[in-house]
């Protein structure tokens, strides 16, 4: 960390719209001084004492990937590694992370910060190599922004996003079809019809697909014949017994 010899890059949504695609954040930040249990960022050209001052440098360049109307999706770099850096730069430029108790304000629209490690790197002195941290994080990274977004405002591009990471990950259909239930968009309608008319899903896919459609107000006339899968012997087993 010193050396700078180590890459952070982290994602997070954001609050509003920022007026500038790419950016560089250069307040530093210290202690609170009206709250211990904070940090807060100064004006450029406070004195710091980088050597163990109160008050010290800190630098965050940032990227936005996306732009949602009330939310924006941002790649940030941070060049120094100070307590809370990133949560406390982006609410001092008036964009706190979504969800962010205590620099920002609550959200119903993720259950979590919306904040998370994309990349962290390091040259390895005696392998002589980069090692790459969190490089295999983009699921939870993806699954953070879909459960954002499935509680937004209706918008052309969310709804592409939803309905295409619906279909592609048909294998882990409850998940994919929650989002868009909660987007509650009825055009989805007929990319439900189609995935309950394929006749290799099972009794539970299939369930979940009959209660979305009709949350959305549609109609499953849709009848199929479970009685070889696992999960409706179970229930129907069960149900005789009570």
């Amino acid at each position: 960390l010193k050396t700078h010899t180590v890459s952070r890059v982290y994602h997070a949504v954001c609050v509003g719209n920022l007026k500038e695609d790419t950016g560089t954040l250069t307040f530093p930040v210290g202690r609170n001084p009206t709250d211990r249990k904070k940090m807060a960022a100064f004006p450029v050209g406070t004195p710091t004492g980088d050597s163990g001052g109160a008050i010290r440098t800190a630098i965050t360049h940032y990227t936005v990937l996306e732009r949602f109307g009330r939310i924006s999706y941002l790649a940030l770099t941070l060049e120094t590694g100070r307590t809370h850096q990133i949560r406390v730069h982006t609410a001092h430029i008036g964009h706190p992370i979504l969800n962010d108790k205590l620099y920002g304000k609550p959200s119903k629209k993720c259950l979590n910060m919306g904040l998370v490690a994309h990349e962290i790197s390091f040259y390895h002195p005696l392998k002589e190599e980069v090692i790459n941290a969190y490089a295999n994080a983009s699921d939870s990274k993806r699954l953070l922004l879909l459960e954002i977004l499935s509680k937004c405002d209706r918008d052309d591009r969310i709804f592409d996003i939803l309905i295409e990471q619906f279909v592609t990950h048909l294998d882990n259909l409850p998940l994919y079809l929650s989002y868009l239930t909660k987007y509650g968009d009825e055009r989805a309608l007929p990319f439900l019809q189609t995935a309950i008319e394929n006749d290799k899903i099972n009794y539970s896919d299939f369930e979940e697909l009959r209660f979305a459609i009709e949350a959305l107000g549609g109609v499953c006339n849709v009848k199929r014949d479970f009685s070889n899968d696992k999960v409706y012997k179970a229930i129907k087993k069960s149900s005789q017994k009570n």
